[in-house]
């Protein structure tokens, strides 16, 4: 089958699912009150994009709550890693793994009862996948090659290939992002491919400017957005329903419940 012929599919997938959706919206509105608008009348928004989820987020101390307490609950006692059970053996697994802290943080920063920062570094990419709907881990390593470019040792389904190793290859820091700092630019088109419809390019924002109007952010770097391959990101997504990269944001279902909670706070102080 052609690139040509799978558009063509892909196409008319796409247009029965936006039929389907238009029917099922046509159908429930039978069932409300016709002669009002409740989402207008309350001022509830008809769509919420990634940046109100973010906003949200940020200024809101309930919403903040909600996409944090899960996340902080699992994460308070770390996970113990290990290759083996014998306690007295220590495997080359269990040496690198050991000597990761040092390589991401320096071995004079480091100490045990401070944290490991991989468990930390997973503890916000974990709230930060559920503010919208994903959130991605950027793993740097120092392999010589562009972000753009694919790691060696795997292939284009995610195995592995040749080898396997990286000479020399070291992990030189983890970098959390949410939705509202990453943008999809290519998918897998590959049916026969075990990764089809995952993301393969991914538009990454770097120095996050949310907080600040300030065209360096305040440390001196300027804003620059790069293409990341997908070996060198971990797309995290909660929430799952029909698609495996795109999950529903935790605030969604509580969304107005969560802006009356907001004209109630406001109402007060303003009286």
């Amino acid at each position: 089958m052609d690139s040509i012929s799978l558009m063509r599919i892909e196409n008319q997938v796409q247009e029965l699912i936006v039929n389907a959706s238009m029917s099922r919206s046509s159908f429930f509105q039978k069932f409300f009150d016709t002669r009002r608008d409740i989402d207008d009348e309350c001022g509830y928004p008809k769509t919420i994009d990634k940046e109100m989820y973010r906003l949200l987020w940020e200024r809101d101390p309930i919403a903040n709550r909600i996409n944090s307490v899960m996340p902080k609950e699992s994460w308070q006692v770390n996970p113990e890693l290990y290759e083996t059970e014998d306690a007295d053996s220590e495997t080359e697994f269990d040496k690198a793994w050991a000597a990761l802290p040092q390589n991401l943080r320096g071995a004079s920063w480091y100490k045990k009862e401070v944290g490991n920062p991989i468990w930390e570094a997973l503890l916000r990419v974990d709230i930060l996948s559920v503010i919208g709907s994903f959130g991605v881990l950027l793993i740097g390593i120092d392999d010589g090659k562009e972000l753009s470019e694919p790691i060696d040792g795997i292939d284009d389904q995610g195995l592995p290939s040749g080898t396997g190793k990286r000479k020399d290859a070291k992990l030189l820091y983890l970098r959390s992002f949410d939705e509202s700092l990453v943008q999809i630019s290519e998918y897998e088109t590959d049916v026969k491919n075990r990764r089809y419809g995952q993301p393969k390019k991914y538009l990454v924002t770097f120095n996050d400017l949310s907080s600040t109007d300030v065209p360096t952010g305040g440390i001196g770097l300027t804003m620059k957005t790069a293409e990341v391959h997908w070996h060198r990101l971990i797309h995290v997504a909660d929430n799952l329903g029909s698609s495996e990269s795109f999950g529903s944001p935790r605030v969604k279902p509580v969304y107005n419940r969560v802006y009356d909670l907001i004209k109630l706070y406001s109402g007060s102080a303003e009286m």
